[in-house]
């Protein structure tokens, strides 16, 4: 009521000795009103406001919430109340962990799996696969070392371990995680693998050390006699 000075019944200006008496009178239409009055519809005015404000800022959290995390959102609200407050289970972080990649948040999947790797060693594979394909070499390989320190057998972690070993110029150690994909499956041509391993030899001109994987490969068996014929057949005239 007279906001900004203005009569609420004419709208015309009440002068500013009038609204500091206790009753106000327009002098334009005669209307009145007190100061109590006023102080008390003010009152009324900003707890309208603040309610008003509050549901918004909740249907907007809500609405943000629900675009976040889909039909995930009721499930995963306590699981990320547990992992904030540090008291999430191994269970608890990969349903997480889960619902992220679901939700495709990478960010969120990286955290929960980094605090999932304190409780469970195999964590450390899957971090470190997945800052590998991310880019992240450095911590890839941080990730993959601590995984094989504690006992790791995963033959992919070893195959993205090896990627990793190459990516930052470590052939040697690159060679022996290749190495031991390979012989893990000695009845079985694993073709991706066993390329990349020739190509990291031949581009850091270990030739000597390519032809022997690969004359090893072919002696497998018909089906693999061929197998990369042409860069065998370079490497035989290259080396002699």
């Amino acid at each position: 009521m007279y906001d900004f000075g203005a009569c609420p019944r004419c709208q015309m200006e009440v002068p500013s000795e009038r609204l500091r008496e206790s009753v106000i009178v327009c002098s334009h239409c005669g209307f009145t009103t007190n100061q109590k009055q006023i102080q008390i519809e003010k009152k009324a005015d900003k707890r309208y406001i603040t309610l008003v404000s509050s549901l918004c800022a909740v249907l907007t959290m809500a609405f943000i919430l629900i675009v976040q995390w889909d039909t995930h959102v009721l499930e995963v609200l306590p699981l990320k109340t547990k992992q904030l407050m540090g008291a999430a289970s191994a269970r608890d972080l990969i349903r997480i962990q889960e619902i992220c990649e679901d939700r495709k948040n990478l960010t969120c999947q990286l955290e929960a799996l980094q605090q999932l790797s304190r409780l469970d060693n195999e964590a450390y594979a899957d971090l470190g696969k997945m800052l590998y394909l991310m880019g992240e070499n450095k911590q890839a390989m941080t990730a993959f070392t601590k995984y094989f320190q504690n006992g790791g057998l995963s033959l992919d972690a070893s195959y993205h371990f090896a990627r990793s070993l190459e990516k930052d110029g470590q052939v040697e150690q690159a060679s022996k995680h290749y190495e031991d994909v390979i012989a893990a499956k000695p009845g079985m041509l694993q073709i991706t693998v066993t390329k990349n391993y020739i190509k990291m030899l031949m581009e850091y001109n270990k030739k000597k050390q390519a032809r022997t994987v690969l004359k090893k490969i072919r002696k497998h068996g018909t089906s693999t006699s061929d197998f990369m014929d042409p860069i065998f057949k370079e490497l035989e005239r290259s080396i002699q």
